[in-house]
């Protein structure tokens, strides 16, 4: 952890030395959710949104966020320790969402690795953004949101830099199903400020879709654009080639499926777990009889909301089977 910090939780009141700047909003902020954001290489990403969920992963009660500093790192106040959903989001890389157990009274330390996103061209887009005064004092907030494969889920989201305070946007028309694609077109929030004046020029937005797309990170002045890409250059060649096929397997594990897959147990992360995936009968979620075949085709073509992993190589290929045949 890098500075010192005090809470206090009567006040709201966060200070830091060394540390991250974060949300002063008045609220009995009792602990705050902290970290660093880096590739696979390590190095840090530095820009992106963290938004914070309050209790189970995957609730949607979205509660607070905060943005991701110049040297990748990010501090956030929050009321009440327990059970939270972190979730991270940075232009060019896959969407990291993680349950985590958030201790009152001091600063939670947390170190997340984003994967480099492998395809840009079937990531959602964030078009026109408006802000639109109603006569009741609220704000009626509308994005537009398109998605090449169209397979948008509930995680349409809008962040208040001043306050702190998170929100997903409700899409076109009802949605009861979470799991279920949802409507591309106008997502809308009605917000009423409180007490602290509406800053247009404050407010970010980011999608992510059910396969860990996601898109451009939306910021004044809301122009349409496409996210940029990750630069993540692998290991040089002559690192490789003094490497296992297992070793270099893992790696390509650690960097490409880590986020989505447990590999020492047979629990459901994003994905399931693959624990003696070779050893079963079929293969998990498809229900496909278990063959290298079977799963060279999973993994290039993707399914059942995976994303394919179409640009790796025969050779990152193979040895990705031999890791997950030790597994």
């Amino acid at each position: 952890m890098r500075g010192r910090w005090w809470v206090a939780g009567g006040l709201g009141l966060l200070v830091a030395v060394n540390g991250c700047a974060t949300v002063r909003d008045g609220g009995r902020h009792t602990a705050v959710v902290a970290g660093e954001v880096v590739d696979a290489q390590g190095r840090p990403i530095t820009t992106g949104l963290v938004l914070l969920e309050r209790g189970k992963l995957y609730d949607d009660l979205f509660e607070r966020g905060g943005l991701i500093d110049s040297r990748g790192r990010f501090a956030i106040a929050v009321q009440g320790g327990g059970p939270w959903g972190l979730h991270v989001y940075s232009e060019g890389y896959m969407y990291h969402p993680r349950q985590i157990q958030v201790a009152e009274g001091q600063v939670n330390e947390y170190r997340v690795v984003l994967p480099p996103d492998p395809n840009l061209r079937d990531n959602p887009i964030i078009g026109r953004v408006a802000f639109e005064p109603q006569p009741d004092g609220t704000v009626l907030v509308k994005m537009d949101v398109t998605d090449p494969d169209n397979n948008l889920g509930p995680q349409v989201l809008a962040l208040n830099g001043v306050t702190g305070e998170n929100f997903v946007m409700q899409p076109p028309v009802p949605m009861r199903d979470p799991k279920a694609n949802f409507p591309q077109g106008t997502y809308t929030l009605h917000y009423r400020p409180r007490g602290v004046p509406l800053d247009t020029k404050s407010w970010f937005f980011v999608v992510a879709d059910h396969q860990c797309n996601v898109s451009q990170i939306a910021a004044y002045p809301f122009t349409a654009r496409a996210p940029r890409a990750a630069v993540t250059p692998p290991p040089p060649p002559a690192e490789l080639a003094r490497l296992t096929p297992v070793e270099r397997g893992r790696r390509t594990f650690e960097a490409r499926c880590a986020l989505c897959h447990n590999p020492d147990s047979k629990e459901e992360k994003i994905g399931p777990g693959l624990q003696g995936v070779f050893k079963e009968r079929q293969l998990p979620a498809s229900g496909r009889p278990v063959s290298p075949e079977a799963i060279t085709r999973q993994i290039q073509q993707g399914g059942d909301r995976m994303p394919p992993l179409s640009d790796i190589t025969e050779q990152t290929l193979q040895d990705l089977l031999a890791y997950l045949r030790t597994l």
